[in-house]
């Protein structure tokens, strides 16, 4: 009885928009929407948030009275008691969701979020049957944290948290939410039920790609890396790029959407994005950098032991599995160093040169505790290295 009439809405909205001069682009633009979103409008496919409906009164120069009305009021005449409180019960049920729509909507959310975890272990289930051993305990860690985050995070976006902010985030500059034990800060972002919608999207959609994604990167990168200076590098790439993928969308969408200044807002967006790009070419130029460099001109893995402590570099108890690694010692002959501490396990080193002719081969084990012998290298040499849960330490350097 006091809904809305789509069709009327539509109708007016049209006519009025057409009487303004703007086409469906223009409009969404300055509403910061999509031009999609008027097309459905006016096609009486669905409605306005109702958030929207003062700046869209404003930009089509009627009252909020008239729009939904969906026709032009006399101002001569006055509303009588009747009139007024139909308009007031129509308003309220424009922006209430009905408890059957909140449930349709929490019912597919959880269906949505079901299919990805379900999807997301049959990922690791199937990983573990394919590759068994294969997984780096270093990656697997740092991948299954980050996925446990992910799903944490998840169960909130997707069924906690709000749908709309309390009217005050749209009367003032507020760049900060909490809610419980979430909280949310984004210095220079200010808050508001323009932007609001875009962002909680922005969060659900980062969750579902994250959830899905991280299992077959952690396999394949235990597949493409088993040096450790390669297996530091995939963590420090991986955790940047969550992170970037967490919150660079934010300022996109929250720039874009959460003013009504575009030209400004645009400007300060393209500003962001060079600043962000900068910073993450920096970032993995530097790791890049430091993990191609790290083994350049020798290989060295300590193992630290004082009184009950014992730990490897780099927080390794032990080493297990294999490894590969070259050197460039340059044109001419160089001499290297062989050092080996076994205290436990065994540890095998073969070296070969670049045709893949063998220039050094042996195995280490605890009933030879310490070895040091030298080799002579030119050119590229390649350098496999298995370990056997050893424990101790090696170092391949230069002689001084």
């Amino acid at each position: 009885m006091f809904e809305i009439d789509k069709e009327s809405f539509g109708r007016f909205l049209a006519k009025q928009r057409k009487a303004k001069g703007n086409t469906q682009k223009e409009l969404a633009e300055k509403l910061f929407i999509s031009d999609k979103a008027v097309s459905k409008w006016e096609r009486s496919l669905s409605m306005p948030d109702i958030s929207l409906l003062i700046p869209l009164a404003d930009i089509l120069e009627v009252s909020v009275t008239e729009l939904l009305e969906g026709r032009k009021i006399d101002h001569a005449s006055e509303m009588d008691m009747v009139q007024v409180e139909g308009l007031v019960k129509k308003a309220l049920s424009f922006s209430e969701e009905t408890p059957e729509k909140k449930k349709e909507r929490q019912k597919k959310h959880a269906a949505l979020f079901g299919f990805c975890m379900l999807f997301s272990g049959l990922e690791i289930w199937i990983g573990m049957l394919l590759l068994p051993g294969r997984v780096q305990a270093p990656l697997s860690v740092v991948f299954l944290v980050l996925e446990l985050l992910s799903f944490i995070f998840g169960i909130y976006f997707w069924f906690f948290m709000k749908e709309r902010l309390p009217a005050y985030y749209d009367e003032n500059q507020i760049s900060a939410v909490s809610d419980g034990l979430f909280h949310m800060n984004l210095p220079g972002i200010c808050f508001n039920n323009r932007n609001w919608p875009h962002i909680v999207k922005s969060l659900r959609i980062w969750d579902i790609v994250t959830i899905l994604t991280l299992p077959p990167l952690c396999l394949l990168s235990s597949m493409l890396f088993s040096d450790l200076s390669w297996i530091l590098f995939v963590q420090y790439m991986i955790l940047i790029l969550y992170l970037a993928g967490l919150f660079v969308p934010l300022y996109i969408v929250g720039k874009k959407y959460g003013s009504d200044n575009s030209h400004t807002e645009k400007s300060r967006t393209r500003k962001v994005w060079v600043i962000v790009f900068i910073f993450l070419t920096a970032v993995i130029a530097g790791v890049s950098f430091s993990g191609m460099a790290t083994f350049r001109s020798g290989i060295s893995i300590g193992f630290v032991s004082h009184e009950s402590t014992k730990e490897w570099y780099a927080s390794y108890h032990l080493l297990d599995g294999t490894m590969s690694r070259k050197l460039y010692p340059g044109s001419q002959k160089m001499d290297y160093l062989i050092d080996v501490e076994t205290e436990d396990g065994t540890l095998s080193i073969e070296i070969m040169d670049s045709s893949g002719k063998d220039i050094f081969a042996e195995t280490f084990s605890e009933s030879a505790p310490s070895s040091v012998q030298s080799v002579t290298l030119t050119g590229t040499a390649r350098i496999k290295i298995l370990a056997d849960e050893h424990r101790g330490s090696f170092s391949i350097s230069p002689e001084s």
